[in-house]
This record gives C-alpha cells, sequence and structure tokens, in this order.
C-alpha cells in the first residue's frame, strides 16, 4: 500500500525539469519575438513578403530548439521515472507483505515485470505526449506574431499596445497535450497524471497477484480525509467506496465486488484511476482487521473542496511567477524606450498580484489548518534574484498606485450566446474616455427616441430593488453605446476612481436597445434562461448580473479584483451552474446572484461557493 501522502509526492521530483521545460520555451520565443518588435514601430513594419520569410525563419529555429529541449527534458525525465516506479513499488510490496503477515525480503521476478511493464508503457506514454506538443507551441508562436504584426500594419493597435499583447500571449503559452476526444492538457498536467496512474495501477497489480499467489480474495481499499468526491457516479465518487474490504473475484454475503463498486482495474475514473491516492492490501476475512474508521461526508467534502482550491491557488502563483519571469525577459530585450516603459510598469504591476498572491496563499492555509507546500510553487529562473527584483518592483508599483487616482477597465459581463435607481445621462450624446476608444464608439447623435420607455423603466426597476436589499450602490450614469460589430454584450460594466471619487457606468448596446420592446427583449433572455445559458429571465434580470459586477469593483482594489476573477477561472466547482459559467466561470458570482434575487433554487454546493467568495471579497 502506498500512502496518499505518498502518491502526492510522485512525480513532484519532475516538477522543477517541467517547469524549467515551459519557462525556457516561454524567454527563447519571447527573444526570438523582440527581435523583431522591440525596437521600434518604424524597424517592424516591412513588405508582407519579407515579414513572411522572418516568421517563417524564426518559426524554424524555434521548432528545431524545442524539439531539442523536449527530447532533453524526456531523457532526464525517465531517469527520474524509472526510481519513482522502483521504489513506489518496493514501498507497495512491503505493505503488502505487512499486510499478509509474511517477511518481505526483495522483489520477487513476478513483481520486477508488473513494475518494468508498467514503466514501459508510461515512458511510451509521456514519450507520445511530449511529440505532440512542439508542433503546438510553435504554431502559437506564428499566431501570436502574426496578430501582433498586422494590428499594428492595420492601424487596429498602436505599436506600443500590440507589442505589450503579444508578449503576455507569449508569457502563457505552455506545452499542450490533445487528445482525441478534444480535451487538452498543460504537459505538466499530463506527464504528472500519466506517472501518478501508472504507478496506481503497477502496485494495485502487484497486490493483486500476491493475493494469488497466497489464494486469497479480498482487499482492504486505504481512506484519507479529503477523498474525491461525486453526486452523480458512484465509481467517481471515492469517498463512498474508501476504507472497506472486497472481493476480487465474484461476491459473497459481506463483501461487494471490487470491480463493480470502484471501478479497479476498468474505469479510470476509480480506483487507481486519474490522480487517485486509494491503494489496497490484500485481506483475508476472520484473520485480518479493518480499523478504518467512517469518516464524516460534510467534512471530507469540505477537506477535498478545500484541497482543490488550495491546487488551484498553487498554480496561479506559479503561472504568475512565469508571468513576471516573461515580462522581464521582454523588458531585458527590448530596444525602443517608450515601449520598454510600458513594459516596465506591466512587470511591476504583475510582481505586486504576484505578491498579493504569496500573502492569499498563506492566509489561505493557516485559516484552515492547511499545510502550505511552498515547494509546488518553484518556477525555474525564479531564484532569490528575481524574488527580489519582483519585490522592488512591487514596492515601485504601490508609490505609483498612492500617488495617481486608480482607473479600473472595463468588465464585459453578460456575453449573448449568439456571437440606477434614475437614469442620468440616458438623453445625452456617449462621451467614451480615451482608453476605451479602441472598445466602443460614441453614438453622438443619440437622443433616447428609439429606446422603449419600459426598457428604461425595467432598468430603473432592478437597480431600486438591489438598493433596497443594500442601499450602498447606484451606476452613476447609464449610457447608449454603439459597440464594435463583432462585439455581442449586451452590457458592459466601468468602474473608476478619480480624484478620490469612485464611478459606476453602465453601457448598452445599440444593437439590442434600439428598436426592440420590453417584451421582445424579456422573451430573448427568457429563451436562454431555457436553453440553460445564463439564470436571467429578463432585462431586469441582465441588470441584476450587472450590479454584481458593480459592486465586486466598488469593494475591491483592482488587484483584488483581477486575483478574484482569477481564481473563479480555476475553480472547478463552479462548473455545472450554467453554460455562460461553464464557459467563463469568473461569471459565476453574478450568475448566481441573479439566481438568489430569483429565489431560485440551486445546489447547496453552489451556495457554499458563492458565500466563501463573498465573505472574502465583499465582506458578507
Amino acid at each position: 500500500m502506498i500512502t496518499p501522502e505518498q502518491f502526492q509526492e510522485i512525480g513532484e521530483t519532475l516538477l522543477p525539469l517541467l517547469d524549467d521545460l515551459t519557462e525556457w520555451i516561454a524567454r527563447d520565443m519571447i527573444e526570438r519575438f523582440m527581435i523583431r518588435f522591440g525596437r521600434g514601430e518604424e524597424k517592424l513594419l516591412t513588405g508582407t513578403d519579407e515579414w513572411q520569410a522572418w516568421v517563417l525563419k524564426q518559426a524554424g529555429g524555434n521548432l528545431d530548439e524545442i524539439q531539442k529541449a523536449l527530447a532533453k527534458s524526456t531523457g532526464k525525465s525517465q531517469q527520474e521515472i524509472a526510481k519513482i516506479f522502483k521504489g513506489s513499488g518496493i514501498q507497495a510490496a512491503k505493505a503488502d507483505a505487512e499486510a499478509a503477515a509474511v517477511t518481505f525480503s526483495s522483489l520477487s521476478p513476478g513483481m520486477i515485470a508488473i513494475i518494468t511493464d508498467a514503466y514501459e508503457r508510461t515512458v511510451g506514454e509521456i514519450s507520445n505526449i511530449t511529440r505532440t506538443t512542439a508542433g503546438a507551441t510553435n504554431q502559437a508562436f506564428i499566431d501570436i506574431c502574426d496578430a501582433t504584426y498586422w494590428k499594428v500594419r492595420t492601424g487596429a493597435q498602436s505599436y506600443t499596445a500590440a507589442m505589450l499583447e503579444g508578449v503576455q500571449a507569449l508569457g502563457q503559452v505552455q506545452p499542450i497535450v490533445r487528445y482525441p476526444s478534444g480535451h487538452k492538457d498543460t504537459l505538466e498536467v499530463a506527464v504528472l497524471r500519466c506517472i501518478r496512474t501508472g504507478v496506481a495501477q503497477s502496485s494495485g497489480n502487484m497486490t493483486i497477484q500476491q493475493c494469488k499467489d497466497m489464494g486469497w480474495n479480498h482487499v482492504l481499499v486505504s481512506q484519507h480525509l479529503g477523498a474525491r468526491v461525486s453526486d452523480t457516479d458512484p465509481i467517481a465518487d471515492h469517498a463512498g467506496w474508501q476504507g472497506k474490504v472486497y472481493c476480487i473475484d465474484g461476491n459473497d454475503a459481506q463483501f461487494d465486488n471490487l470491480l463493480d463498486a470502484t471501478g479497479y482495474p476498468e474505469n479510470p475514473l476509480g480506483l487507481c484511476g486519474y490522480n487517485c491516492r486509494h491503494s489496497f492490501t490484500p485481506f483475508l476475512p476472520g484473520v485480518s482487521q479493518n480499523h478504518n474508521k467512517p469518516i464524516d461526508t460534510e467534512a471530507n467534502r469540505r477537506a477535498y473542496e478545500l484541497s482543490q482550491r488550495q491546487r488551484a491557488m498553487e498554480r496561479r502563483i506559479r503561472a504568475q511567477k512565469r508571468k513576471c519571469t516573461a515580462l522581464h525577459t521582454a523588458v531585458k530585450n527590448c530596444e525602443d524606450p517608450a515601449a520598454k516603459a510600458k513594459l516596465q510598469e506591466k512587470y511591476t504591476q504583475s510582481a505586486k498580484r504576484l505578491q498579493a498572491q504569496n500573502a492569499a496563499y498563506t492566509k489561505f492555509c493557516t485559516d484552515n489548518d492547511l499545510k502550505p507546500y511552498h515547494e509546488r510553487l518553484a518556477v525555474a529562473g525564479w531564484d532569490r534574484s528575481a524574488a527580489s527584483t519582483a519585490s522592488a518592483a512591487t514596492r515601485a508599483r504601490q508609490k505609483i498606485d498612492d500617488a495617481q487616482n486608480l482607473h479600473v477597465p472595463v468588465t464585459k459581463a453578460v456575453e449573448n450566446p449568439e456571437k440606477s435607481s434614475t437614469i442620468i445621462s440616458i438623453r445625452k450624446p456617449v462621451e467614451i474616455p480615451d482608453d476605451l476608444e479602441h472598445l466602443l464608439k460614441a453614438e453622438t447623435n443619440f437622443d433616447g427616441k428609439d429606446i422603449d420607455v419600459k426598457v428604461l423603466q425595467a432598468i430603473d426597476d432592478s437597480i431600486s430593488a438591489s438598493k433596497a436589499i443594500k442601499d450602498d450602490f447606484n451606476f452613476n450614469e447609464i449610457k447608449i453605446a454603439r459597440f464594435p460589430t463583432d462585439d455581442k454584450s449586451v452590457f458592459i460594466t466601468e468602474y473608476e476612481v478619480l480624484g478620490g471619487k469612485k464611478r459606476t457606468k453602465l453601457y448598452l448596446n445599440t444593437k439590442f436597445f434600439t428598436g426592440n420592446t420590453l417584451e421582445s427583449l424579456d422573451k430573448m433572455c427568457y429563451g436562454y434562461y431555457t436553453s440553460g445559458w445564463w439564470k436571467s429571465k429578463t432585462v431586469g434580470d441582465l441588470v441584476s448580473h450587472e450590479i454584481m459586477h458593480a459592486r465586486i469593483n466598488y469593494c475591491n482594489s483592482f488587484e483584488k479584483v483581477e486575483r478574484l476573477y482569477s481564481e473563479l477561472k480555476d475553480d472547478a466547482r463552479t462548473s455545472g451552474f450554467c453554460r455562460l459559467v461553464d464557459n467563463d466561470p469568473a461569471e459565476f458570482l453574478n450568475e448566481m446572484y441573479v439566481a438568489m434575487c430569483n429565489s431560485e433554487k440551486v445546489d447547496q454546493k453552489y451556495v457554499e461557493v458563492f458565500n466563501e467568495y463573498v465573505k472574502e471579497f465583499l465582506g458578507g
């Protein structure tokens, strides 16, 4: 038997290798990118033929280097994987021998054969995994270079803005594994799952063989707090079958069949399947004893949810470190003074966010009595020097924020699936702030005539109802605006702090609100509600969705708002609430608020997640 803690540690020795590979790829791509994009607009824009030749040349060199790096990393990984399988095999054999009350001396030829077979299959699968990543990563480089170039050439974006967006996109590129089903994982996730599954299955096969050799037909499954839970699939509900005794073959009056109850060895969602930390040992009824005590269901569920959130926070911190490293690489390789200054500004912002994430992680672990795994937060290239540089950048950013007014960019909220208490300025021409000109186009001749007065009243009623619940919010301005033709947003919420005063604005898309009656708009909303797309049944509900966006912005700093939406995007617990949330988990709080305003019955698990985030980000 391998303990849950040992399963958790399996493969983590590979993380530095995988991190090193990912960080190297991003750094190499950014260095190549900055050769052309870091010298100013006049040196970027060339003829199309010359540009394509340059991209192809850089892409070819990039692909060669990625393939070399993958091969080198795979070679080192195989050596480490061999150690993992051998060590885990010995550990499992010792545990089985102890359970069977026999003396363990060494691995038998049969056990060695089982371990060798599992190792070879795992290494083969990892080789296949890594083989598919080079081409996809190189294509991402080409796509980002092309997109950046044409944004500048066509005037869609300024040189500096396009270059910065390209750097940030490259910093987020990771080797991706795509499966025939359409599912995709990062290389890190795919490799670690592959290894842990291989070890679990080899351990299980060794135990089964031990039982056959002794003529035993029962096994005892391990248990631990925080086991995986599922309300829909008994096999995937590890908390339901852990800690019990099962028959290997057939059934008897006292014990269920192992395959039927746990899915072992056929179902990848069950015992010894994907990321499973359970194992089992030989068990002889009447002689062996099961000392496992039942684990409280709610305590287990809470422990599982806390562990999932902790892992999500760790992944975000590591991703943020890589983002800082990418921006710092771009700064060092940028020759254009204005662009370099903008990159440095973004780097200081990113460093400040990293500091906030680290503080939140430590607090989360302390508040929930969890062991912090700081070693899991390590990223290749992020040493004491990098941390010191980021800390200095954080301090610099704080001084800037303290000295200047803060403007929080627009929050795109409810999106059409077809791709306050007073309406203050609905009849006035729209005045768009300079930094929003790329997003909204002023409707200079709008006078409100084409807006159904009932629509305005519905908006007003929704805001008034919200104020009746908690009288701390109102939209300062509500304006109609013509959005770009490819923008399918129904509303956009904007929040700003200028001169120490907070302001909230709500923009209405002319595409939906001019020439339509309240009845037709409500009918559209209800259609998407019945299809499961969102929780809004009416225009008023859409406004409630926007109100939650605005309140979140109003109650938090810009950095904290970013952290909230980032955490929601990585929180798998919101899955299944509605299709809009499945598409963008950052919309969960807003959709949940709409459901609560309508007294809609939702699963308790969603209520708990909502309350958790509201307590942290809205204070209750």
